[in-house]
């Protein structure tokens, strides 16, 4: 049995780690939107969304899978979800980090990404 003051501080914990997901992809919002020359009302239209509940995902506040995908979609990106294991946090996080910058490089410059996936 898990003593209550335990149970406490693994919700506190999980909580944490909850917010600090929540506002890195409030971060990565706002700097894809911003990266693509969009306001917050120009992305609201685009995902059927408001300029109020865009302005909160920005700020961290939990959203859907769907308006994720809704989102991502109107930025013109790809929604990507993965298991990290417990531990490799900030490691997945510095992963992130990285594919954001390389992805604000390209839109800066318009430089076009080749999927060798893809076929044209």
């Amino acid at each position: 049995m898990v003593h209550p003051v335990q149970r406490d501080q693994r919700s506190s914990q999980s909580g944490d780690r909850h917010r600090r997901k929540d506002a890195l992809i409030g971060a990565q919002l706002r700097a894809r939107r911003l990266a693509v020359n969009l306001t917050q009302e120009q992305l609201a239209l685009l995902a059927k969304s408001n300029q109020a509940n865009l302005s909160r995902y920005e700020s961290g506040a939990d959203l859907t899978l769907k308006t994720a995908s809704r989102l991502a979609a109107a930025l013109g990106c790809e929604l990507v979800i993965t298991l990290v294991p417990r531990g490799l946090w900030s490691l997945a996080l510095a992963a992130v980090d990285e594919v954001m910058t390389h992805a604000d490089l390209r839109a800066r410059f318009n430089v076009q990404r080749q999927d060798s996936r893809r076929e044209s």
